[in-house]
């Protein structure tokens, strides 16, 4: 492991951050295919952390709420090369009344589930795209880990989904550590710690 200099989210000054071995991940060029991005309301072509994706329905109600699970410091984008598109196709009623086998969450063509609630697809769709993201930033080294800064270090509490992470970090936080995230770590290049609301 090796320090370091690191701007924290609300202070001006370089502080130290212990890094660890997460900075031997190489930055990459990832071609991706090129794929049209999405124009109609029900429609939308973003991009995070370097990473450009697709989010359609068939029912423009849902991109709502599909955007408000996105990843954080999401924007539009115009880009013609997406890397994955994903769909959430909402049933339609049937004509004589019975129930489909119910709405369809797609990645690509490909069918990844389906379920009667949307709030379980909508789940899937997050943590499929967000771990996408994760994978694919060309600038960014992303570790399951929460994150804080305290006395000008960062912290970082790295374990699995439901390993007590944000308990750790919500007892930092209340310890008066800075909350930067209970989901990942974002570091970039020179070891900068960054937020992930």
């Amino acid at each position: 492991a090796f320090l370091r200099r690191v701007r924290p989210r609300h202070e001006a000054q370089d502080v130290q951050c212990f890094l660890g071995m997460a900075y031997r991940r190489a930055l990459r060029d990832c071609s991706t295919p090129a794929v049209h991005p999405p124009t109609s309301g029900s429609e939308r072509a973003i991009t995070a952390f370097g990473v450009r994706v697709g989010i359609r329905s068939n029912d423009h109600r849902l991109l709502a709420r599909l955007l408000d699970v996105a990843p954080p410091f999401w924007k539009p984008t115009t880009s013609r090369a997406l890397g994955r598109v994903w769909t959430l196709e909402m049933a339609q009623p049937h004509p004589r009344g019975t129930d489909s086998s119910g709405h369809c969450l797609l990645e690509g063509s490909d069918v990844v589930m389906r379920s009667p609630r949307l709030e379980t697809l909508s789940g899937e769709f997050e943590r499929r795209v967000k771990a996408y993201v994760a994978e694919m930033a060309p600038s960014r080294v992303f570790v399951h880990a929460g994150a804080v800064g305290f006395h000008g270090r960062a912290i970082l509490v790295p374990g699995p989904s439901m390993s007590g992470k944000t308990s750790v970090v919500a007892e930092l936080v209340r310890a008066g550590a800075t909350y930067y995230s209970d989901e990942y770590a974002v570091l970039d290049a020179p070891g900068c710690l960054h937020p992930y609301p």
